[in-house]
């Protein structure tokens, strides 16, 4: 405003706008006014263009049509003010063409002037949107990484691990055996999924075996497992550990009971998506969580694929859909 009024007064007026102080004062009174509703329409303009092409890649489109539909304004918006003033005979303006050449010239500037202005910090504010997302995601990483290293020597897991293989011993020696090597694997594996980005399905859900024989000897028939895992999707890959937080949340949050298993399905479709999902049978006793476990899941799959998990409740079921990503054998 202190450099677009006096100039905008001095091409309405001439001379006159700085050697009379009547004019002066009374030209600058009314251009205030002006002035502000003038960008008050633009501002609406603008905002408005802004939700129709939000994204990075509207960059060129955006900025088109702002300069096109500011420059249309700014020139309604100059005419009018010509017209205003030509009706007020102490300022001797006229609506003639040498005056509004004169003001829409620089009504012109001013529009492209703003536009850049405004496209720049749009630019800015969206790449410190990007920047600070970035931040969410590393800070969501190393949390998961963090979280993975406390499964790794869960102590509940392992407490109850070696309640059930004490019984076993008694029991069946058999047994036992057979549950101390799938327990080592289920520890060999957290192990090697701390140092790797990706693991293949195949290699998933031969951990999830072990993890759910495991399960298996603690709940006996109150846990069942379901698979329904096509053969060629086995090359795919997903971040290891992932289906375990899962089982986990599933035997977590619901009663496992001989009388009403809880039944847990793992199928992969045409789509190349893998879903989870477990029966939904709530404990009555609200168990304490952080909600970290799916939200790691999210954070990760944003940061391979900018995509995230669909998480549901369907026909008592609670879902969740994985998008499986192609084969990377220096990841696997």
């Amino acid at each position: 405003m202190p450099v677009f009024l006096p100039i905008g007064n001095y091409i309405f007026i001439g001379p006159r706008f700085f050697s009379n102080l009547t004019v002066f004062v009374l030209a600058t009174l009314l251009l205030i006014p002006l002035y502000v509703i003038g960008l008050a329409l633009l501002a609406v303009n603008v905002r408005q263009i802004f939700r129709w092409f939000p994204e990075m890649h509207q960059t060129f489109i955006r900025s088109v049509v702002m300069l096109v539909s500011l420059i249309l304004l700014t020139l309604t918006v100059c005419v009018v003010y010509t017209f205003l003033y030509s009706q007020i005979p102490l300022f001797g303006t006229r609506f003639d063409w040498p005056t509004l050449r004169a003001i829409c010239t620089l009504g012109l500037v001013f529009a492209i002037v703003y536009c850049l202005f405004l496209g720049v910090s749009y630019m800015y504010a969206k790449w410190q949107d990007n920047l600070q997302e970035k931040e969410e995601l590393k800070r969501a990483a190393l949390q998961q990484q963090f979280d993975k290293i406390k499964g790794q020597v869960n102590p509940h897991f392992l407490f109850n691990s070696l309640n059930t293989l004490t019984a076993l011993i008694g029991e069946n020696t058999e047994e036992a055996e057979k549950f101390v090597g799938e327990l080592s694997k289920v520890y060999r594996y957290q192990l090697q999924a701390n140092h790797i980005e990706l693991t293949t399905l195949e290699a998933e859900l031969n951990y999830v075996h072990s993890y759910a024989h495991l399960l298996g000897i603690r709940f006996g028939q109150g846990i069942l497992f379901q698979y329904e895992v096509k053969e060629h999707h086995l090359g795919y890959c997903l971040p290891p550990a992932t289906m375990q937080l899962l089982i986990e949340n599933a035997v977590k949050h619901n009663i496992v009971d001989a009388a009403s298993p809880l039944t847990i399905t793992i199928r992969t479709d045409e789509e190349d998506q893998l879903t989870v999902s477990n029966t939904l049978q709530r404990k009555n006793l609200r168990v304490s969580s952080g909600g970290m476990g799916l939200v790691n899941i999210s954070a990760k799959y944003r940061q391979l694929v900018e995509a995230e998990p669909l998480i549901l409740e369907k026909d008592n079921q609670f879902i969740v859909q994985l998008p499986l990503l192609t084969p990377n054998p220096t990841n696997a």
